[in-house]
């Protein structure tokens, strides 16, 4: 059930939010309002809230608290420059921040790799590295095609696992290392 709220959460969905498709998704709202209670009761915050508040400030609009909105233009005007390693294990909330961030230079690099997009670990979606040159037109790619720690054979081997993707990035990894 915990997992499930993560996961909602990971997706800027509230209890309010919730698809309700079964039995098993009303229960798990009421448990959804009732967590969220009492981490306001107990003023904390989960991990998942770590990120969707802040996104909650720097996406907020000029109708929001004046407070809000200082904080939000605050945030907005300390980046210049936003560095992001791993991208291929961002989820969407932490993209929408990134985002968000970036948005008055525009100065994001982001290093990641769509092949290593596998594990979905704390809810990464792997349409955030395969959608951002929509997302950024005029990004610049460079590709890290040598693979210098694998023998040739375990990069022939996992190119002809991963190749056949119909929509991974093309590259052509390759390596000096023998078989």
């Amino acid at each position: 059930v915990l997992g499930r709220i993560h996961k909602e959460k990971q997706e800027a969905r509230g209890p309010e939010d919730m698809s309700l498709d079964s039995y098993m998704d009303d229960a798990i709202k009421k448990v959804y309002v009732k967590y969220e209670a009492g981490l306001r009761a107990a003023n904390a915050v989960d991990f998942e809230d770590l990120i969707l508040r802040v996104v909650r400030i720097v996406e907020a609009d000029d109708r929001a608290a004046p407070e809000v909105k200082e904080a939000r233009d605050a945030l907005l005007r300390k980046f210049d420059f936003v560095l992001v390693d791993e991208f291929q294990d961002t989820n969407a909330t932490q993209y929408r921040l990134l985002k968000a961030l970036a948005s008055r230079t525009r100065n994001l690099c982001v290093v990641g790799d769509d092949d290593q997009s596998i594990y979905k670990w704390r809810g990464a979606d792997i349409r955030n590295i395969r959608g951002f040159k929509k997302d950024y037109p005029d990004a610049q790619v460079v590709k890290l095609e040598q693979n210098y720690r694998s023998t040739a054979r375990i990069v022939s081997a996992a190119l002809g696992v991963i190749a056949p993707s119909r929509d991974r990035e093309p590259k052509e990894l390759w390596t000096e290392n023998e078989d």
